[in-house]
């Protein structure tokens, strides 16, 4: 294994288990109520307590799942090629787990959103 690909493999792992972290942590200790300092904070999640909990619970599932799917996928990455544009490659894609976390917690919301107006 040559160098580039130890470091691809090393910030894969770090980057995937931060994100997991980050998803664990909301998990166990989430925002109670909506704040500008902590949890997953859109104008949509911050509407009302209803959507800020639902939010935060769904993200936080999302990112524990997307921590552990960018580790493996950095990870096989890193292991198939080499040279030394694949770090910047690995850790470019972070920008996937990010886009999918907002689309699908956002896309959530609305329909949650949607629902709570029909009722009222």
């Amino acid at each position: 294994m040559e160098d580039s690909q130890i470091r691809s493999l090393i910030i894969s792992l770090l980057i995937g288990l931060i994100i997991y972290m980050a998803g664990l942590i909301v998990r166990k200790n989430p925002p109670e109520m909506i704040n500008s300092l902590y949890g997953y904070r859109t104008k949509r999640s911050m509407k009302n307590q209803l959507l800020w909990d639902e939010a935060n619970k769904y993200s936080a599932e999302l990112m524990m799942r997307y921590g552990m799917l960018y580790a493996l996928i950095g990870s096989i990455l890193s292991l198939l090629f080499n040279g030394k544009y694949i770090s910047i490659v690995i850790f470019g894609m972070i920008l996937v787990p990010i886009t999918l976390l907002i689309i699908k917690t956002e896309k959530r919301l609305k329909k949650l959103d949607e629902e709570i107006g029909e009722i009222e």
